[in-house]
C-alpha cells in the first residue's frame, strides 16, 4: 500500500512541478503561443536545468529555479520568433543579480 502512496506523492508533486513551469511563460491561448509552451519546455536547456538533483541543497534550489526563470520566457521566444508570431528586436530581460 505504501507504493502506490509514494508514487500518487511523487506524480502529484511532478504535476505541481510543470504547472509553476508553465506560469514562468506568457499565457498566450494562440496556437503558436501553446506550441512554443511546450517547445520550451522540452528545450535541452530547460531539461538540462529540471534534471539538477539539488533537492537537499536549498542555495541550489534558488539557482536552478532562477535559471529556469531565465531559460524557459528565452525558451518560449526563440520559439515565437522562429514562428514568426512575435516581432523581432526590444529590450533584453532584465535580469536579477545573485543574492538579491
Amino acid at each position: 500500500m505504501i507504493r502506490p502512496v509514494a508514487l500518487f506523492a511523487l506524480l502529484t508533486l511532478g504535476a505541481c512541478q510543470q504547472s509553476s513551469l508553465v506560469d514562468l511563460m506568457p499565457q498566450d491561448p494562440s496556437p503558436d503561443g501553446q506550441a512554443c509552451r511546450e517547445e520550451a519546455l522540452n528545450d535541452p536547456d530547460v531539461r538540462r536545468i529540471r534534471r539538477s538533483n539539488v533537492s537537499d541543497n536549498t542555495s541550489q534550489q534558488f539557482i536552478v529555479q532562477r535559471e529556469l526563470e531565465e531559460a524557459l520566457p528565452r525558451a518560449y521566444r526563440a520559439c515565437m520568433l522562429r514562428r514568426g508570431a512575435t516581432p523581432a528586436g526590444g529590450v533584453e530581460r532584465l535580469r536579477r543579480r545573485p543574492g538579491l
